[in-house]
């Protein structure tokens, strides 16, 4: 595994929490 795919990864797992996140914020 290269270290852009970690990099990667890392974002798109970022992104995800901050979604939901969000979405809890927003229903309650």
């Amino acid at each position: 595994m290269s270290m852009s795919t970690i990099f990667l990864n890392q974002i798109i797992f970022f992104v995800i929490s901050v979604r939901l996140i969000q979405s809890t914020y927003t229903c309650g």
